[in-house]
């Protein structure tokens, strides 16, 4: 607020920048009811509170957010790659195994004699 001084009147008239400020006063609370309501708040209090309650103290506190964050993704990663060795071992083996009943079907096919008549003279 600043003060007029002039011969007439002395008064409080608001600045530019506190009229911002009142204007900007409405949506910032109701970015933080945003905030609050997808549970950023409780999320980012849980990170501080654990970063707090740290013995040793991480030289960057930003990778330990990212990290803290990223955990629960982590295990699910894990699980998914462990999934896709599975699988792949799975493929591998059913690979093999077709290949193996391909053999035995061309030794099968090699050892069953050829007529010499066609199938066509079997029709008539």
């Amino acid at each position: 607020l600043l003060l007029c001084h002039n011969s007439r009147m002395t008064g409080i008239i608001p600045t530019d920048f506190e009229n911002k400020q009142q204007g900007a006063l409405p949506r910032k609370e109701e970015f933080q009811k945003y905030l609050e309501k997808a549970g950023v708040v409780d999320q980012l209090t849980k990170i501080l509170v654990a970063l707090y309650e740290l013995p040793d103290r991480p030289e960057n506190a930003l990778d330990f957010i990212k990290d803290y964050l990223g955990s629960h993704q982590r295990g699910e990663i894990e699980k998914l790659q462990m999934k896709v060795e599975e699988m792949e071992t799975q493929i591998t083996e059913k690979n093999k195994r077709i290949e193996e009943l391909e053999a035995q079907m061309n030794l099968s096919a090699e050892k069953v004699p050829q007529s010499e008549e066609s199938p066509e003279q079997f029709n008539e």
